[in-house]
C-alpha cells in the first residue's frame, strides 16, 4: 500500500508570536492510520526454532556420507540376521548428534551475542498530537504526523522538514558520509502536503527531509512524516535483502566435492571387494552371498573418516572462541575459514579506516586563542560523565580544547549573553561573551572561512592585533584552499570587544582574524599497516563510502590505498557507464565516492563472477545487501544498525579493520590446519582399505580363510577399524588443528577460488602414504597375523602425524613445537598399549600380548610410512611443485 494522504489538517491557522501552532493528527485518526499502515517498524527477519537450527546442523556433504553408511549397515546388519545392532552404526550416530550439538550451541551463542548488540531505534519518540507534545513508542508513528526532533533523538520515520532551527543530522547510516548534515525547511512546507512525487534526488542531497534511523546531532525541528515501516528509505534497503540469496562457504562447497570422490570411492571399493569374492568363491549360498555383503559394507565404511565432522566442527569452533577474543563474532562456524580464503576486502570507510571521530588536525596561526575562541563560539554541552553532546565538528573542538588543558582555564570565565545561531545562508554564528575577570563584553565569531574573513579588518599576529591588507588576505585565503585539499573542513575564528548587551547579524563587522581550524574524521592509526598486511598477502582492498569524492581521496592516499586523487570513482559516474565498462573500471578501481546500496551490490556481484572471495563490511543500512551478498558478510558491533548485523555473519564488537586483517590470519591458520588433519586421517583411511581390500584379494597368500577354505577373514576386524578411526585417529588429528601459524602464512598470496580442498598433489600423497600403510600391515599379517598387523598401523599412523604437519618441510622440522600433538600421540599410543595387553579387550579386539621382537619388528614396519614421506617430500622440494598455501 502506497503511503501517500493529503495532510492539510495538521496545522491550525493561528500563530503565536510569529510561530506556527500544529495541531498534528488527532488519537483517533492516528489510531485509524496505524489500522490503515501497520506499525513503523521493518518487518522481522526470519528467526529459526532451535529445533530447526539444530537439524541444520546435519546439512552438511560428509554428515550425509556418514548417514549413507548407517543406512548401508543398518540393512547389511538386517540381512546378516544378526541380534545386536553393529557397534559402528551406534558410534557414528552419537557422533552426528553431538556434532549437531556443537553447532548448535556455537550458533546460538553467536545468535545470543547479537541480540545484545540490537539497538536500532529508539522505543519512543515525540509527536505532536491534538495541538500538545505527546511521547509515543515509535512503533505507533504514521504518516501524516508531525515529529518533533531535538538534539540526541533517533529519527522514528521519513518525513519533511516544516520548520527547523539549525537542525543537524547524522546520516552516515544511510549515506555513508561522516559529516553531520545542516537541514533546511522543505520548499512547500507552508502548503504542509505530504510530497505526491517520488523524489528523484540521491538521498544525501535532500537536504529538506529527514530519514528513519539517523541521528539528531544537534538542532530542533518539526518533520511531516510521509513514510512509515518498510515504506522508509531503511525499509527499502532491508527489502532489498530479500531478493539476495545467501551461498555457500568455499570450505562447504569443497567439502561436497570431497564427499562425493570419497563417497563414490567408497562404492566402487565395496563393489569391487564382492566381485572378488565372486569370482574366488563362486556364489555357493545366500548366507555366504550376504557376508560377502557384510565385509564389503565394512571395507566402504572403512573409507569414511568417521570422527572428521566432529573434529572439522570443534577446530572450527575453536577459532571462533579465538576470533571473539580479537573482537570478532562469527555467526556461523563455516564462515571462519571463509575469511582466510578473501582476495578482496570490500570496506566502509567511515568508522572502519576512520575513527568515526572529527577531530581538529591542523591550526593556522594562535593556536591557543583559536581553540580557545573555537570551544566558547561553541554549542557543545559537557555531561555530568564528562561526555561530550552536540555537532561532532563542533565537539571535536572543545575535545581539543579539554586535550591541551585550555578548557579548565577559560571555562568559568566567560559566560554567554547573547548570540546569532549558525543558519545555512550565513555559515556562521557568533556569541557575545561576558569576561568575568576583566568586566568586559567579547564578540567571538565561528563559521565557513572565505565569510567570515569578508567581515574581518584586522587580523591577529605574535599577540598584536594588525590591520588587515591585501597581502594577508591571500595568504590567508592560500591557507584556506590547501586545507580543503586535504579534505579538511575549515573553520575561521574571529573576534573584537564589544560594548553591547545583545548582538545581532549586523555587529558581525570589524572582526579581527585569530586563525584557521582544519577539522577531519582520521583514519585509524592501525589501518595503513593493516593494508599494508594485506596487500603482502595478496588481498586487494576496496574502499566504498557515500562521502564526497575529496574526502574519500584524501583517506584513501592517506591510508596507502591509492596515489592520485583522480583514481576515486563516483557512484555517478558508474552510472554513466556501459556494462563492460563498469565491469573493467571495477576491476581496476579501489575507491568508490557518493555511492548508493544498489552501487556497492553491484560492485560485489562484479567481483564474485570475476572470480573473486569478496569480504565486505558495513554499518548501515544501506550497506546490508552488499553484506549479505558478499561471501564474508562483516558488520559492525559498535556503529552498526540492526539491519546490517543479521544480514552479515561476521561481527566485529570494535568496529576495527585491523581486526578484520588479524580474522583473515586466523581463518588461514584454520584452513590450514583443516588440510593437514584431512591429509591425515584419509590416508589412514586409504591404508586401512588397501590393507583389507590386498588382504582379499591375496587372501590364499595369508592364510586368511577359515579351515575349510569356504570363507574369507578380513585382515583387520571390524572393532580394530573402528578403533582406529574414532580414538587412536581423532586426538592426533584434533591436535593438528591447533597446530602453531606458520611465520610467512600473511606473506603468502590466498588459494585460488574455486580451488580444491585437496590438491591433485596431495591425493597423489594420500595414496602413496596409504597404499605403504596398508602393504606394511599386509607384510605384519603375514609375519605375525592380526594382532601385529592392527598395532602396525595403529603405529604407522601416529608416526604419519608428524609427517602431515608440512607438505615439503622434514618431518625434524618444529617436531616437538605443538605440545597437543605430543600429548595426543602419547595418549593414542597408551590406548592401543590397553587394547594389547588387557585381557577382557583382547578377544573383542582380536589381539594377544606382543612379544619383544614382534615390537621389534613391528615398529620397524611402521617407520617404513614416515620414511616414504620423507623421500615423497623430497622429490617435491625438488620439482618445486606450486602448492598455493602454505609452503611450509
Amino acid at each position: 500500500m502506497e503511503q501517500t494522504k493529503n495532510d492539510n489538517q495538521i496545522v491550525s491557522n493561528k500563530t503565536i508570536n510569529n510561530h506556527v501552532v500544529y495541531n498534528g493528527l488527532s488519537f483517533e485518526a492516528a489510531k485509524n492510520r496505524l489500522q490503515e499502515y501497520g506499525l513503523n517498524q521493518l518487518r522481522p527477519a526470519k528467526s529459526n526454532s532451535r529445533l530447526k537450527i539444530f537439524l541444520q546442523q546435519f546439512r552438511d556433504p560428509l554428515i550425509y556420507l556418514l548417514l549413507a553408511a548407517v543406512i548401508i549397515s543398518f540393512f547389511a546388519w538386517a540381512l546378516e540376521g544378526a541380534k545386536s545392532v553393529p557397534a559402528d552404526v551406534i558410534v557414528i550416530v552419537i557422533i552426528l548428534i553431538a556434532n549437531a550439538f556443537i553447532g548448535y550451541i556455537q550458533e546460538a551463542k553467536a545468535n545470543k551475542a547479537v541480540e545484545a548488540l540490537k539497538s536500532m531505534i529508539k522505543p519512543y519518540c515525540r509527536v505532536v498530537r491534538s495541538g500538545k507534545i505527546a511521547d509515543i513508542p515509535a512503533a505507533d508513528v504514521v504518516p501524516g504526523d508531525v515529529l518533533y526532533l531535538t538534539e540526541g533523538d533517533i529519527v522514528a520515520a521519513d518525513g519533511i522538514i516544516l520548520e527547523s532551527n539549525d537542525l543537524k543530522i547524522a546520516e552516515a547510516v544511510l549515506t555513508g558520509e561522516s559529516e553531520s548534515v545542516l537541514k533546511e525547511e522543505y520548499p512547500q512546507a507552508n502548503e504542509f502536503t505530504v510530497p505526491s512525487k517520488t523524489d528523484s534526488r540521491p538521498l544525501a542531497d535532500r537536504i529538506d527531509c529527514v530519514f528513519a534511523s539517523t541521528f539528531v546531532t544537534s538542532g530542533k525541528a518539526y518533520i511531516l512524516v510521509t513514510k512509515t515501516g518498510m515504506f522508509t528509505q531503511v525499509g527499502k534497503i532491508a527489502d532489498m535483502l530479500d531478493s539476495v540469496k545467501e551461498e555457500p562457504s568455499p570450505l562447504t562447497r569443497q567439502l561436497t566435492q570431497m564427499s562425493k570422490i570419497l563417497g563414490l570411492g567408497a562404492c566402487v571399493i565395496a563393489a569391487g571387494v564382492v566381485v572378488i569374492l565372486l569370482l574366488q568363491q563362486g556364489f555357493e549360498s545366500l548366507d555366504t552371498f550376504v557376508q560377502m555383503l557384510v565385509l564389503g559394507v565394512s571395507l566402504a565404511v572403512a573409507a569414511v573418516p568417521e570422527g572428521l565432522v566432529a573434529i572439522l566442527s570443534v577446530v572450527l569452533a575453536l577459532g571462533v572462541s579465538r576470533m571473539a577474543k580479537q573482537h570478532a563474532i562469527v555467526k556461523k562456524l563455516a564462515s571462519v575459514e571463509t575469511l582466510g580464503a578473501a582476495n578482496v576486502i570490500c570496506s566502509d570507510k567511515t568508522g572502519t579506516l576512520t575513527q568515526n571521530k572529527m577531530t581538529v588536525k591542523k591550526v593556522s596561526a594562535n593556536e591557543k586563542l583559536t581553540i580557545v575562541f573555537g570551544s566558547l563560539c561553541n554549542d557543545t554541552r559537557i555531561t555530568e560523565a564528562g561526555e561530550l553532546k552536540g555537532d561532532p565538528t563542533e565537539t571535536s573542538i572543545v575535545s581539543r580544547a579539554i586535550e591541551e588543558n585550555y578548557w579548565r582555564e577559560f571555562k568559568d570565565v566567560y559566560k554567554r549573553i547573547s548570540e546569532v545561531p549558525f543558519s545555512s545562508k550565513r555559515k556562521m554564528m557568533s556569541v557575545l561573551l561576558k569576561d568575568g575577570q576583566k568586566n568586559t563584553n567579547l564578540l567571538i565569531s565561528k563559521g565557513a572561512p572565505d565569510i567570515l574573513l569578508d567581515k574581518c579588518s584586522h587580523f591577529l599576529q605574535a599577540g598584536k592585533i594588525v590591520e588587515m591588507n591585501r597581502e594577508t588576505k591571500n595568504e590567508i585565503l592560500s591557507e584556506i584552499t590547501s586545507y580543503s585539499a586535504d579534505a579538511l573542513r575549515t573553520l575561521g575564528v574571529a573576534y573584537k570587544m564589544a560594548k553591547l548587551l545583545n548582538i545581532t547579524d549586523s555587529d558581525e563587522t570589524g572582526l579581527c582574524w585569530v586563525g584557521l581550524l582544519g577539522i577531519v574524521d582520521p583514519a585509524r592509526p592501525e589501518a595503513k599497516s593493516a593494508i599494508k598486511i594485506a596487500k603482502k598477502a595478496g588481498i586487494r582492498i576496496i574502499m566504498i563510502t557515500g562521502d564526497h569524492k575529496l574526502t574519500a581521496g584524501a583517506v584513501a592516499k592517506q591510508i596507502g590505498l591509492i596515489d592520485d586523487q583522480n583514481q576515486v570513482i563516483e557512484g555517478k559516474v558508474l552510472d554513466n557507464m556501459t556494462q563492460e565498462a563498469q565491469k573493467e573500471a571495477i576491476l581496476a578501481n579501489n575507491v568508490y565516492a557518493r555511492v548508493a546500496p544498489e552501487h556497492k551490490l553491484k560492485i560485489v556481484n562484479i567481483l564474485k563472477e570475476a572470480g573473486f572471495v569478496t569480504a565486505m563490511t558495513g554499518d548501515g543500512v544501506n550497506d546490508a545487501p552488499a553484506v549479505r551478498r558478499a561471501d564474508i558478510g562483516i558488520s559492525m558491533g559498535i556503529t552498526g544498525t540492526q539491519v546490517t548485523r543479521e544480514a552479515s555473519k561476521m561481527i566485529l564488537t570494535d568496529d576495527n579493520f585491523a581486526t578484520i586483517i588479524s580474522a583473515v590470519a586466523e581463518g588461514r591458520v584454520i584452513y590450514s590446519n583443516i588440510k593437514k588433519f584431512l591429509i591425515y586421517l584419509l590416508s589412514s583411511n586409504i591404508g586401512e582399505v588397501i590393507a583389507v581390500f590386498l588382504g582379499v584379494l591375496f587372501s590364499s597368500f595369508l592364510g586368511l580363510t577359515k579351515i575349510d577354505g569356504s570363507l574369507i577373514i578380513s585382515p583387520l576386524l571390524a572393532t580394530q577399524i573402528l578403533w582406529i578411526n574414532l580414538l587412536t585417529d581423532c586426538a592426533p588429528a584434533l591436535a593438528l588443528g591447533l597446530d602453531k601459524t606458520p611465520s610467512d602464512l600473511m606473506s603468502l598470496p590466498p588459494r585460488r577460488s574455486g580451488e580444491a580442498i585437496l590438491s591433485r598433489s596431495d591425493w597423489a600423497t594420500l595414496l602413496i602414504i596409504g597404499f605403504t600403510m596398508g602393504l606394511v600391515t599386509i607384510v605384519a599379517v603375514k609375519i605375525g597375523y592380526q594382532s601385529m598387523a592392527f598395532t602396525v598401523l595403529v603405529l604407522a599412523q601416529l608416526f604419519n602425524v608428524f609427517c602431515c604437519r608440512h607438505k615439503f618441510q622434514t618431518v625434524w622440522k618444529g617436531l616437538f613445537s605443538n605440545k597437543f600433538l605430543l600429548g595426543a600421540v602419547a595418549i593414542s599410543f597408551i590406548l592401543q598399549l590397553l587394547v594389547i595387553y588387557t585381557p577382557f579387550l583382547q578377544n573383542p579386539f582380536g589381539t594377544h600380548s606382543l612379544s619383544s621382537k614382534e615390537w621389534f619388528i613391528a615398529v620397524l614396519l611402521a617407520l617404513v610410512v614416515p620414511v616414504v614421506s620423507e623421500i615423497r617430500k623430497y622429490f617435491l622440494r625438488k620439482s618445486n611443485v606450486n602448492y598455493s598455501f602454505d609452503k611450509s
